[in-house]
């Protein structure tokens, strides 16, 4: 974590140490529950606004997931229309636990 913030592009929203406080907070909130990255990524957009390279290696290093899976579902965030992301993701993750049972025969 400490080669990530001592290599932060000028006016990276992580070396304000408010904004860094909210960034901390989002993901100590969703750590652990089912989308956290996802969920995670949307609230810091919402909030902070641009979610830069480095902020994506943050949330990666905080949630304890690869840098790839942070980075893809990002880019698959801004490469798809709002309503269909924010319909066909929150039914995945919602229904997730759901798809895990063994079906009943």
């Amino acid at each position: 974590m400490k080669n990530i913030l001592d290599n932060l592009p000028e006016n990276d929203s992580l070396e304000n140490s408010e904004k860094k406080r909210v960034v901390d907070q989002i993901l100590f909130e969703n750590k652990g529950l089912p989308g956290a990255t996802m969920v995670g990524l949307n609230e810091l957009q919402s909030r902070i606004g641009f979610v830069s390279e480095a902020m994506q290696k943050y949330v990666a290093l905080k949630l304890r997931v690869p840098v790839s899976s942070v980075h893809g579902l990002f880019r698959f965030i801004h490469s798809s229309p709002p309503c269909r992301v924010t319909g066909i993701l929150s039914s995945f993750v919602w229904e997730l636990p759901a798809m895990l049972v063994a079906p009943n025969n």
